[in-house]
């Protein structure tokens, strides 16, 4: 949420949220200054932790479900790529033997959804194959991009680094061509949610 205020109201408000004990460990208030309009914006930030960030990306990726198979032929949880589960640490015998198990079932309208089992990339591995994919982005793939974009608006989205890290589920490459041309490129698969729509999810939510 972005409000646009008096100079002067927002600099006793920003006093006042700087004093000692005052302001809640829940808010973070990021603001910029126009000098030609001696306006000061403010954005309003909602602390989150990685496991409500985690939280979110599953409902989006799979709906939270550990067995699902896109029809990408993306796995689990999180929606893992083969590329991915190879930089991970799994084999070509591991993961050949997780997709010779991919089962489908019918369901309404003569649809198909896919299934695999999970005994071979359980939920444990899952969990903790996120923590190694966002620590992957925020330290190195997306660590130049976090430090120079997280804090300022791009074609209307203000930028986090929850924002970024959730949009990085797309490919890092997609989330740096988004920001280096300013959103002209904003890749959008065929199905879901495309990069600037990631980050606008998370735009008024920042890691503790």
């Amino acid at each position: 949420m972005q409000k646009k205020t008096n100079y002067f109201k927002a600099f006793g408000l920003l006093v006042l949220l700087t004093a000692p004990n005052f302001a809640s460990n829940t808010f973070r208030f990021q603001t910029s200054f126009d000098p030609n309009k001696h306006d000061v914006y403010i954005h309003e930030l909602e602390f989150i932790s990685k496991k409500k960030l985690f939280t979110h990306i599953a409902k989006i990726e799979s709906r939270g479900a550990y067995n699902v198979v896109s029809e990408k032929s993306m796995l689990g949880k999180y929606q893992a790529s083969k590329h991915t589960l190879r930089d991970f640490g799994y084999s070509d015998a591991q993961i050949d033997s997780i997709y010779t198990s991919v089962y489908e079932i019918t369901i309404r309208g003569n649809r198909k959804r896919y299934f695999f089992d999970t005994e071979l990339f359980p939920p444990s591995e899952q969990e903790r194959f996120i923590r190694w994919y966002t620590n992957r982005m925020e330290r190195i793939l997306l660590k130049y991009h976090i430090n120079e974009y997280v804090g300022k608006t791009i074609d209307g989205v203000f930028i986090t680094k929850a924002g970024l890290l959730h949009a990085s589920m797309l490919g890092h490459t997609h989330v740096i061509r988004f920001l280096e041309t300013q959103g002209a490129v904003n890749y959008t698969p065929k199905r879901g949610y495309s990069v600037k729509e990631r980050l606008q999810q998370l735009e008024n939510f920042e890691l503790h």
